[in-house]
């Protein structure tokens, strides 16, 4: 009986040996399985436990940054991952990881070195090229987008996010048909979410594929009813196939999204702004932001409802414009309808550079004893670029000529229509003041 006892309680301590020597790599699996359920704050529980029974597991701490890294805790995500390429500097899996948390921290520079780095490690890491070529495809170097993404597809055939990309980069690059094909492809693979549907669907318009292009936005909005754009596109591919009141309805619905999703903007109290040599003037809401930048040929101006860096940041919603006193160099004979033909020439010449321009109305009329010209305007720089309404002004007197542009995002428009109209009727341009240099 003694035997016994002894055999059982040796079996135990050999069981408590074993069981304490996997400890650590019970939690990883365990913390493993639930992230793998998204279940994030159980996975950092286990591998909390697991980092404190062993600090040097590389392991704990790579996943524990992937659990941080999804449930966008992207600070401690970096810190785990880092703590990981301490223990293991050779792992790829890591920088990668980082890049991607780096990235989502704006942290550009060190995105992508370590998507660079991970690449260095695994010449054959389709993940990291993708992630490279994404940051690429969005800042528009699309050479080296191109790179990555193919290199990402030589590796990698079946994931549905990188041919999704392809798809962008052909569509930004002109190339519809291929755009299409990537588009489908990704679908194929799994991804129907409604980002695919609705690219697919833009890329059918520019090749006057209207129905199929309907098909999609459809698509989308029985994923999210409240897809203001899909109701915009759509609307436009119904005018294009004479299906005028399907085309209605989905501009009514598109307004009713509009009226609730943007909240109605505050106007502070209307107040006179001019140049410093009182040439130019009109009346601004006291809580918008303008410039008047003078140079040896005309007096610029820029109007923003944001306070922007007027040398390097983008307009959004607001306006730019200039007087322009001297045309020396752009038209030898200065008289007013020359400079008439000359403004709606240049016009023209602006519009070729765009890959919409469009005009909803343009008027031509005498303007406070002056020749002046109103459009409104759809423009998109790049097929990339978000679509504006555009109220443009223009006086001419005296060879000099005046233009203002107003601007708004096309969704947002209707909101600043009335303020834009304000504005320009306000405005007193003195054509016969000498500008001081």
């Amino acid at each position: 009986m003694k035997n016994k006892c002894i055999i059982v309680i040796f079996l135990l301590l050999i069981s408590g040996l074993t069981i304490i020597a996997q400890t650590t790599d019970i939690l990883i699996e365990k913390g493993k399985l639930s992230l793998f359920r998204n279940n994030f704050q159980s996975a950092i529980k286990f591998f909390d436990q697991a980092i404190s029974k062993d600090s040097n597991s590389f392991e704990a701490f790579y996943y524990r940054g992937l659990a941080y890294l999804y449930s966008k805790d992207f600070f401690k995500a970096v810190d785990d991952f880092t703590s990981t390429i301490l223990l293991k500097n050779d792992f790829a899996d890591a920088y990668n990881s980082r890049g991607l948390a780096y990235s989502y921290l704006d942290q550009i520079e060190l995105a992508l070195y370590d998507f660079s780095r991970a690449i260095e490690l695994d010449p054959k890491f389709a993940e990291a090229y993708m992630n490279r070529g994404s940051y690429y495809l969005a800042v528009e170097n699309f050479e080296l987008a191109r790179q990555d993404l193919e290199n990402a597809a030589k590796y990698s055939s079946t994931n549905p996010e990188l041919f999704f990309l392809l798809g962008k980069l052909e569509y930004a690059s002109h190339n519809y048909q291929k755009s299409v094909d990537y588009f489908t492809k990704s679908l194929s693979l799994g991804l129907k979410d409604e980002k695919v549907y609705f690219n697919r669907g833009n890329a059918y318009v520019k090749l006057n594929q209207f129905q199929k292009a309907i098909d999609d936005y459809s698509k989308v909005l029985e994923i999210n009813p409240e897809d203001l754009y899909s109701y915009n596109n759509r609307a436009f591919c119904y005018d294009k196939l004479g299906l005028s009141n399907q085309a209605e309805a989905d501009k009514q619905k598109a307004q009713e999204i509009r009226e609730r999703i943007y909240p109605k903007p505050v106007f502070g109290e209307m107040t006179s702004v001019s140049d410093p040599d009182s040439v130019i003037s009109f009346m601004l809401p006291d809580n918008w932001y303008y410039w008047f930048v003078k140079d040896s040929t005309k007096i610029n101006i820029l109007v923003s409802k944001d306070n922007i860096n007027p040398y390097s940041d983008v307009l959004n919603i607001g306006a730019n414009g200039a007087l322009i006193y001297n045309l020396t160099n752009e038209i030898s004979n200065r008289s007013d309808d020359n400079i008439v033909e000359f403004w709606e020439a240049a016009k023209m010449q602006v519009a070729e550079k765009f890959e919409i321009y469009e005009f909803k109305y343009k008027k031509s009329m005498r303007y406070k004893g002056t020749q002046a010209f109103e459009n409104l305007s759809r423009v998109q720089y790049k097929n990339t670029h978000k679509i504006f309404n555009m109220l443009e002004f223009a006086m001419i007197q005296n060879e000099k000529i005046f233009f203002i542009n107003f601007q708004a995002p096309e969704d947002e428009f209707f909101l600043y229509e009335e303020l834009f109209q304000k504005i320009k009727n306000s405005i007193e341009v003195n054509f016969n003041k000498e500008v001081s240099e």
